[in-house]
């Protein structure tokens, strides 16, 4: 079975939240990944307004979870540092500077500049959506019933979680 990762425009119900328990948002991005975090900073820092509701506990997917090395510089013969920029650029000079690498540059063609550990990780994220006022629903699962996502124009605007 196919796994998607999508985003909502518009309005979505959550447990929890008082009223008729909408939030009206620019942007909501369902999931947990690393790559969730991104995009909700890359929206934050357009201008966007923008939530995060995961079906999780934790953010940031398989960075998290035990996936602390790529498949930067791994190899003598092969380098390719020079392909990461923007936002993933920034979250590895966040873990060099953590492990005190000042000089993030002078030692972007070592392997160990890529490598990290999961909590190392997960608290770049938390740190990140928290300078961005970002809120994240966590344990937020869509409900399994087509009744629970609305439609407009083959757009999805409006979601429910099992849970609410």
């Amino acid at each position: 079975m196919p796994y998607f990762k999508f985003v909502l425009l518009l309005a979505l119900l959550i447990p929890g939240c008082s009223g008729d328990n909408r939030i009206t948002t620019d942007v909501c991005i369902y999931g947990n990944s690393s790559a969730a975090v991104i995009a909700a900073i890359q929206l934050k820092r357009e201008g966007k307004n923008v939530i995060i509701v995961s079906p999780d506990n934790h953010i940031g997917g398989m960075t998290i979870e035990g996936l602390g090395g790529s498949d930067i510089n791994n190899h003598k013969e092969f380098v390719n540092d020079h392909v990461i920029g923007g936002l993933t650029l920034e979250f590895y000079k966040k873990v060099a500077h953590h492990y005190g690498i000042t000089n993030f540059d002078s030692v972007r063609k070592f392997p160990m500049t890529w490598r990290f550990e999961p909590h190392v990780a997960e608290r770049i994220f938390g740190d990140w959506l928290a300078e961005y006022h970002i809120p994240v629903y966590k344990q937020h699962r869509l409900e399994q019933r087509f009744e629970a996502i609305e439609k407009k124009d083959n757009r999805t605007i409006e979601f429910k979680t099992e849970n609410g």
